[in-house]
């Protein structure tokens, strides 16, 4: 059985493996990174450990999410804090799904379909009534190059 932890961004319904979620929140404050890609907000500091914040909105579409791109803001949002094997982050969605759980396998979507910039984000998909639900890989979420393989260490003092 495979289980994954749903958010939305801009209307999709996006998906990633709930044994890599660590927390939810709803009040973060982040610190500006100088020369960031447009898509990382800054960092987040999680009882010791930083997170790098990533909007998801301009991640998958280049769009701005409802926070409009400042977390310290008055603005609703949530992040959805997640451990890869190279970085600890926060993403920045517009609302929370539910836990999908499945032992069917997912199918591939067609690149065409995706009028997302980032598709290459998306590694299968699933049919639900009436969304569709696509899967992210999590390890891909930080790099604008997919062929990068430089390790973010984050040290906190």
């Amino acid at each position: 059985m495979d289980t994954f932890f749903t958010f939305t961004v801009n209307g999709d319904l996006l998906g990633i493996p709930a044994d890599r979620v660590i927390e939810v929140s709803r009040e973060t404050e982040s610190v500006r990174i100088p020369g960031a890609p447009p898509f990382v907000m800054g960092l987040i500091n999680l009882r010791g450990d930083l997170a790098v914040a990533i909007d998801m909105s301009a991640r998958v579409s280049g769009n701005a999410t409802k926070a409009n791109r400042h977390l310290d803001s008055k603005e609703h949002h949530v992040c959805v804090f997640v451990r890869t094997d190279h970085a600890f982050l926060g993403l920045i969605v517009d609302e929370l799904g539910q836990l999908f759980v499945t032992d069917q396998s997912p199918v591939a979507p067609p690149a065409h379909e995706l009028e997302m910039t980032a598709s290459h984000l998306i590694v299968g998909a699933y049919a639900l009534k009436p969304k569709i639900l696509l899967l992210l890989d999590p390890e891909k979420l930080l790099y604008e190059d997919t062929s990068a393989t430089t390790d973010i260490e984050l040290k906190t003092s």
